[in-house]
């Protein structure tokens, strides 16, 4: 189970490079105004975006995600069966996510570290940034 769920938030993480990877040519190859550019330069960074997301999403440690299991590992193993592996804990699980990503303290994590590691992304990948969101603000 746990190389399952690793499995899926790297994959979220690598869709997310890949996505950003795919920015560069978009923004250098077509003009702007180009119909091709103003359609696909928002849905590859909104793809990213929210692929970073969800792969952050799963590091919480929340009984259904990854970060869980990471946390179960760690306790002892008495604290392990009741809070990790109950479950009851699991039916509710994402019940207790979804609450969780309506606190402040955890919105906000969650928006700087998707914030940041996309805009580690572009700079290491050399896209111009301000013409990226300059044409994602005018939409």
């Amino acid at each position: 189970v746990f190389f399952v769920r690793l499995a899926g938030c790297l994959f979220h993480f690598l869709l997310a490079a890949l996505l950003t990877l795919f920015l560069r040519p978009f923004l250098e190859a077509l003009p702007p105004g180009n119909s091709l550019r103003e359609k696909m330069v928002p849905f590859l960074f909104l793809g990213a975006l929210s692929n970073l997301a969800v792969a952050y999403i799963l590091l919480l440690p929340v009984p259904p995600a990854l970060g869980a299991l990471i946390l179960g590992w760690l306790l002892p193993r008495r604290w392990r069966q009741h809070l990790i592996f109950n479950p009851g804990i699991q039916y509710v699980g994402m019940l207790i996510l979804l609450v969780a990503l309506m606190l402040p303290p955890i919105k906000g994590w969650l928006v700087a570290c998707v914030g940041n590691t996309m805009a580690l992304c572009l700079t290491g990948l050399g896209v111009p940034v301000r013409e990226l969101l300059g044409q994602l603000l005018r939409r």
